[in-house]
């Protein structure tokens, strides 16, 4: 599963007891919420900043809460990330929950087929002895 980034309490975000203003708290539901997208898509921070057309630390560093993104690389981002600009920035986005949702399930179904592999593979390997 996919861990929610970064504390959900508004009062606290690097657990030294800070309050939040609200460029803050946007800044916060940006790096969550590009993060939940960039691993639900199955991409690296590598990967993301390649489609993206940046550097690998600004990535990181928006995702750490160190940089916003200027308007054109969020543009960019959105785009890579193939949801609206808006959506990076809800609370409870219906579209990264549709690709989180899809993730978990794929994740599932990954190692369900794994295991039956892996089991048919053990029975063959019996049966030859």
């Amino acid at each position: 599963m996919i861990e929610a980034f970064p504390p959900k309490s508004d009062t606290d975000v690097h657990g030294r007891g800070e309050s939040l203003k609200k460029a803050d708290t946007t800044r916060i539901l940006l790096a969550r919420n590009m993060k939940r997208l960039r691993e639900a898509l199955g991409l690296s921070q590598m990967s993301l900043a390649e489609r993206v057309g940046c550097s690998t630390t600004l990535i990181g560093n928006i995702e750490t809460l160190k940089r916003f993104p200027s308007a054109e690389n969020l543009d960019r981002i959105a785009a890579a990330l193939e949801v609206p600009v808006y959506e990076l920035f809800m609370k409870d986005s219906p579209a990264i929950e549709r690709a989180v949702s899809k993730f978990e399930v794929r994740e599932r179904l990954e190692q369900k087929v794994l295991k039956a592999i892996n089991e048919a593979l053990d029975e063959d390997e019996l049966a030859d002895k």
